[in-house]
């Protein structure tokens, strides 16, 4: 009996444990996915800027060589 007690004592604090854990590991997924998509959105700003650049300096040429 004391025994079957203890056994379900530490079912329960090892699938506790296993919970607390994958939560925290689901957390920290989610942080480091987070981090990843705002680098990705700075690198397609950069891009963007860059190409819009590119291409006013494009129609500046064009404009000279109309003129």
């Amino acid at each position: 009996m004391v025994q079957d007690v203890r056994g379900g004592q530490i079912e329960r604090f090892v699938n506790d444990s296993i919970a607390h854990a994958q939560e925290e590991a689901q957390r920290e997924a989610q942080i480091a996915a987070s981090a990843h998509l705002e680098g990705v959105r700075q690198k397609l700003l950069e891009m963007e800027a860059k190409i819009d650049g590119g291409l006013e300096n494009i129609s500046q040429h064009v404009q000279q060589l109309v003129e």
